[in-house]
């Protein structure tokens, strides 16, 4: 294994969640930059790179943290996953859709990267050619699955039912 101390983690999205990985990944001396064009952030953040092509090439691993829109279907493909440090590592856990799961399998088998680990896929279940790979780790999109997180999703659906009711009713 390695050390996290130290690598450079790029994250594609600097929304809420965005913000809480670079928050937890700076708490263990992982050095972090972020690519979001959209990231509403006050003053100049130096962590903020000026392009996707940047961020790749400066980055030991990079998070993908954004939503699945005409803007991000197919933003990370064999072109970006060559923009990436050899030896770097991916973590795909936003969207299906997101990332271009055959130049990734390309990227992966040819040594370019050295791993990759995926939550979300195209087409769920996944059953395509990067389950046979022994560099990636995939997971059946279970990132929100923990006890707590559903009762908050839960809670901020009820909120927001109610919201809707007192705008409707006003």
């Amino acid at each position: 294994g390695l050390l996290l101390e130290g690598k450079r983690l790029g994250l594609i999205g600097f929304g809420r969640i965005g913000q809480r990985v670079a928050t937890l990944a700076a708490a263990l001396g992982i050095i972090v930059r972020y690519y979001d064009p959209f990231a509403e952030v006050s003053g100049k953040d130096q962590r903020q790179t000026h392009s996707l092509r940047e961020l790749l090439s400066q980055s030991d691993i990079v998070s993908i943290h954004v939503p699945l829109s005409s803007e991000t279907r197919a933003l990370m493909g064999a072109e970006q996953f060559k923009a990436m440090n050899k030896g770097a590592y991916l973590i795909q856990c936003s969207r299906g859709g997101v990332i271009d799961e055959e130049g990734l399998y390309e990227a992966l088998d040819s040594g370019h990267l050295a791993g990759a680990a995926l939550d979300v896929f195209e087409t769920e279940p996944y059953s395509g050619p990067l389950k046979n790979l022994d560099n990636v780790i995939l997971l059946p999109h279970i990132g929100s699955y923990a006890q707590e997180t559903r009762m908050r999703m839960e809670m901020e659906a009820v909120n927001n039912l109610i919201h809707q009711w007192h705008l409707l009713r006003s």
